[in-house]
């Protein structure tokens, strides 16, 4: 039977069309369907773009296997170093998502990579004492009727303006990144009606404790690097 508890429904009513939608989020899959259909995010769209890592993975074999002789241990190692980035980013998120109503660092900060941990919460707390933000929205499900869901982390008024606010936890932004919020535009825009003012990508260095911000232009964001998701949603449904 179906743990229900990893189950999250909800119900959002799209401003442009007047049309009710029931969003149905699988925790446990990373899947959405919208009113009974499987819906991609914008994460799986942007995976048709691909990533070269065969280099990095290569060189971290080599790395592991100078360092431990260990030809097991070097074949696994971009695996694990690969999912302890993915529990790590999930824990900021999930503290910047609870700020400012928990603001203790979450037990794992005493276990394995937590000074990984403490690092990425400084860099929020950091971002959250140096600059003027309201939290108006966070891990806000938004969905597109050209065939879109996905959840972005949040809406702010950062320093007067409103902003699409994101979080990253990678070692330097990626123009996948840009991709990506600029579909959390459309996404909000199309269903709320409300228009933002600006995107902002946060960086949160897990390595230094620092935080570095991108603001993505919000005219290419609508036009060029929007026109450029829609092309790979239109593939996505072309090959299903």
């Amino acid at each position: 039977m179906q743990d229900l508890s990893k189950i999250i429904t909800t119900n959002v009513v799209n401003f442009t069309s007047g049309k009710p939608h029931e969003v149905v989020f699988d925790v446990d899959n990373h899947t959405y369907h919208v009113d009974g259909v499987e819906t991609p995010s914008p994460t799986k769209i942007l995976g048709l773009l691909g990533k070269d890592l065969l280099g990095w993975a290569a060189k971290v074999a080599v790395d592991k296997y100078i360092e431990t002789g260990n030809y097991g241990a070097a074949v696994h190692a971009y695996i694990n170093i690969r999912d302890e980035a993915g529990v790590v980013g999930t824990i900021i998120h999930k503290y910047a998502e609870d700020f400012p109503e928990v603001t203790e660092y979450p037990e794992t900060i005493n276990g394995y990579n937590g000074n990984l941990i403490k690092n990425g919460i400084d860099a929020f707390v950091k971002f959250y004492n140096e600059n003027d933000i309201e939290f108006l929205h966070d891990e806000l499900v938004v969905y597109s009727e050209t065939g879109f869901v996905g959840t972005l982390d949040g809406i702010v008024i950062l320093n007067g303006k409103k902003t699409l606010l994101d979080w990253k936890t990678s070692k330097r932004f990626y123009i996948e990144q840009s991709y990506q919020v600029s579909s959390y535009v459309f996404a909000y825009e199309e269903q709320t009606g409300d228009l933002i003012e600006q995107i902002v990508i946060v960086r949160l260095d897990k390595y230094t404790g620092k935080y570095h911000l991108k603001y993505v232009d919000l005219e290419k964001a609508r036009a060029t690097y929007m026109n450029i998701f829609k092309n790979l949603l239109n593939i996505h449904y072309e090959k299903a």
